[in-house]
């Protein structure tokens, strides 16, 4: 299925359209879990659920994904910088975060938490980033399991050659998903 939100899709508004989509999913859904990935990645849901389930059913504030610690808050940077982050100081690093490219699973709590305060929370620039520093703001950031899923075996990017042995078994296995 494919849902438009009323966000022009550009770098600049890509956390607004997160927060669309999450507030679009939630007002429509209510799921456990969440995965964001970018539109060049692919997920074996099936996979990641079984996963999930196994390790992390009792979660109620999951972050899972290749989270990056302390990261040094770029005011000039060619693609993604940030000005408004803790505005005015210097030598700022980011609370916690996921690399969304390599896709990130948020529990419902956290999701249900975006949904609700979607027209409060401020748009930064990078949507990654956005979703830790919402996290820190929430007041429920001590609660949260920040799981470093590094080995992924629930994803593949396609650049990486040969994992897909041929296009039917890749629109056969896996679904495709977007941010």
């Amino acid at each position: 299925n494919v849902v438009m939100i009323p966000v022009i899709d550009t770098y600049a508004n890509l956390t607004r359209k997160v927060k669309e989509g999450i507030h679009w999913m939630m007002g429509n859904g209510n799921p456990r879990w969440l995965l964001k990935i970018d539109d060049d990645s692919v997920a074996r849901l099936q996979t990641l659920e079984n996963y999930l389930k196994a390790n992390y059913s009792d979660s109620e504030y999951l972050y899972m994904g290749t989270m990056n610690y302390k990261s040094e808050v770029h005011r000039q940077h060619e693609k993604w910088p940030e000005l408004h982050y803790k505005k005015g100081q210097s030598n700022v690093r980011y609370p916690t975060y996921a690399n969304g490219c390599c896709g990130y699973v948020l529990s419902n709590r956290i999701v249900r938490y975006i949904s609700d305060h979607s027209d409060k929370l401020f748009n930064y620039h990078n949507e990654d980033t956005a979703i830790g520093i919402w996290i820190e703001e929430s007041g429920f950031m001590h609660k949260v399991d920040y799981v470093d899923e590094k080995d992924r075996k629930w994803f593949v990017s396609e650049t990486h050659s040969g994992f897909f042995c041929s296009d039917r078994e890749k629109f056969s296995q896996y679904i495709i998903l977007g941010h």
